[in-house]
């Protein structure tokens, strides 16, 4: 089990610039990018993802450390900048928190992988960086109730509404956890566990119903991308505890 959150992370990645290449679109929650060079910056980030993904398995700190720089671009040249124009739209923040999150994540893998004053404070960045994208997530449950109802599968009891309402309570409470310190390890983990749920009854059946889709493809890709980053963050806090 050590190391698989960035295993899987890697993974994700691996998808992530395979897609890139197939679709000639990234295969992440990122704004469409310009149409100036659009596909040259799109296969070069492919080709990134894929070198990330690869080389994390191989040396942690240069796989992290590549796949955090990227999607730290992605944050800032592509989403960040349209966020700060359209504040008042939620979709906005979304989408800029899906790239901001797998860079924390990386950017806490990179520190994991050499313990020094500096690296623990980079991975007490990317914990926090990515307990604030938790809040969005969990917040996305709520403005996006009916389409987000719609994905849960109609046989789940109570209902459909009570499980997006509970697993965007949940979200936002394992970004609470995180940045106070209570649980935060076992908070992180059963972020993970909820991941893991979506992938299996959520995504991994809409992709089989429809596997030329690229949109649940993204989907897909990014919830198993997430999977291996609240992994990482988990592995962290509970290393910090057992160091403590």
């Amino acid at each position: 089990m050590n190391n698989l959150g960035a295993r899987i992370y890697g993974f994700a990645a691996i998808m992530m610039g395979a897609a890139g290449f197939i679709w000639g679109e990234l295969a992440t929650g990122w704004l469409p990018l310009p149409a100036t060079g659009r596909t040259a910056l799109a296969d070069a980030l492919s080709a990134l993802l894929l070198a990330g993904g690869a080389l994390i398995n191989w040396r942690q700190r240069w796989g992290a450390g590549l796949l955090a720089a990227v999607f730290g671009f992605g944050f800032a040249v592509v989403d960040g900048p349209a966020l700060a124009m359209h504040l008042g739209q939620f979709g906005y923040w979304e989408s800029a928190a899906e790239p901001l999150a797998l860079a924390m994540a990386g950017l806490v893998a990179f520190a994991s992988a050499g313990e020094t004053p500096a690296s623990q404070r980079f991975a007490r960045i990317g914990c926090i960086g990515f307990a604030l994208c938790l809040f969005v997530f969990g917040a996305a449950h709520f403005v996006y109730a009916a389409y987000t109802a719609s994905l849960v599968p109609a046989w789940l009891p109570p209902n459909q509404m009570f499980w997006v309402y509970a697993t965007g309570a949940a979200a936002i409470a394992a970004g609470l956890a995180i940045l106070c310190g209570i649980l935060d390890a076992w908070a992180a983990r059963l972020l993970a566990a909820m991941y893991i749920v979506f992938g299996a009854l959520v995504h991994a059946p809409l992709l089989w119903a429809k596997p030329a889709d690229h949109f649940r493809w993204v989907e897909f890709i990014v919830n198993l991308a997430l999977i291996g980053a609240a992994w990482i963050v988990a592995d962290r806090l509970a290393a910090r505890e057992t160091m403590a």
